[in-house]
């Protein structure tokens, strides 16, 4: 494994715990609010766009604030478009009870004419560990190894 794929996946789990931890604080704040504007609670002093858009316009709009937080618990997850055209990516996030962040399993595989690699992410909380897995044949894994950090190279230029 070199540094330079460590250092990458690294900093795009930390990104994507930081955005998945600000989506469900934001779908929590919007659930609570979706709660009140629906028993009709008047929110016009906390919220004095309220009294512009009424609190049917309020309900819409916090339901859409709410399904897009859904959305954004998964696609925080997502590699570059281009890492995934030329691999595959597949994200599994499950909640443990009792904890607040899900946890989640990325796994993104690379092939290339030296071999596979396989990348495994799995977090717990705000920790995380990342797995790389190649072909036996040293050589072979280290020219697959190079190959992928040409592409994340490429995806992080061309973006």
């Amino acid at each position: 494994m070199t540094q330079y794929l460590h250092d990458y996946f690294a900093g795009h789990t930390e990104n994507a715990i930081s955005g998945m931890k600000a989506a469900l604080q934001a779908k929590s704040f919007y659930t609570r609010l979706e709660m009140r504007l629906e028993k009709g609670e008047d929110l016009k002093d906390e919220l004095p766009v309220i009294a512009k858009v009424g609190n049917t316009g309020a309900l819409e709009v916090v339901r859409e604030a709410i399904k897009e937080n859904t959305g954004k618990v998964q696609s925080v997850w997502n590699l570059p478009k281009k890492l995934q055209s030329v691999g595959t990516q597949k994200i599994d996030i499950y909640k443990e009870p009792y904890e607040l962040i899900p946890r989640v399993v990325v796994t993104y595989r690379f092939k290339s004419k030296a071999g596979e690699v396989v990348t495994t992410i799995t977090t717990a909380g705000e920790n995380f560990e990342i797995d790389f897995k190649t072909k036996t044949n040293k050589m072979a894994a280290e020219l697959s190894m190079k190959e992928l950090e040409q592409q994340i190279s490429f995806a992080l230029l061309s973006a």
